[in-house]
């Protein structure tokens, strides 16, 4: 599933990120997000965090 090496900076930010994300909803097991992941690790903390706010924002609505 993964793409990064085990020792990359973008696996480390993910493994401090994902769990997170997951209570939040986020699936990564859809193909699209993977896809996305894979092809964009430019600014992924911050990709990351944004998607918190934003998900966080949405739910107290």
């Amino acid at each position: 599933m993964w793409f990064w090496s085990a020792d990359s900076v973008e696996q480390e930010l993910f493994d401090l990120y994902a769990p997170a994300l997951r209570t939040l909803g986020v699936n990564f097991n859809d193909e699209q997000l993977q896809d996305t992941l894979e092809a964009a690790s430019y600014c992924l903390e911050d990709a990351f965090r944004s998607a918190i706010v934003y998900i966080l924002y949405l739910s107290s609505m």
